[in-house]
């Protein structure tokens, strides 16, 4: 049996690559999909705004789960202001006032041909969990969406 796109880790990550690099970049945020929570640098300049993505355990079914977690991090912000609007950028981003449901593509991604998009990220806004600020003992201030995903799988 060969594995369903939509079930494939490399795709799913891909997809939400895109998405956010598309999207954030513009507001000049830096996007990491490392595990560490590390001020980035690029060229050799420290970003004072960044945002890690972890992405966690995919659980197959015909509706998979999947926890995508957003670490909204600053330096440089004394009161946590810059981390707030941070926070509000991304998770505007991950809601949608329609319908509550933000749909994001899902693509089969490949490495020399045009990607074809192959379903949807599922996203309500009551699946959405957030931390408070946390201050990491660099100065960073740290605000975390968890964010529960569904995906039509066909497992």
């Amino acid at each position: 049996m060969t594995l369903p796109g939509q079930s494939r880790a490399a795709n799913i990550k891909d997809s939400w690559k895109r998405f956010l690099n598309v999207n954030l970049r513009t507001e000049t945020v830096y996007v990491a999909f490392d595990n560490s929570l590390a001020q980035p640098s690029v060229q050799g300049r420290p970003m004072e705004k960044w945002v890690t993505i972890r992405i966690g355990q995919f659980v197959p079914g015909t509706l998979s789960d999947q926890i995508v977690e957003f670490y909204c991090c600053t330096r440089r912000d004394a009161e946590g202001y810059k981390c707030a609007q941070l926070r509000d950028t991304v998770y505007e981003l991950l809601t949608d006032i329609e319908d509550a449901f933000k749909r994001i593509p899902l693509y089969r991604s490949h490495p020399t041909a045009a990607w074809v998009e192959i379903g949807k990220i599922l996203i309500h806004r009551e699946w959405i969990r957030e931390s408070g600020e946390v201050e990491g003992p660099d100065d960073t201030k740290i605000r975390t969406l968890t964010v529960r995903t569904r995906i039509a799988s066909g497992l």
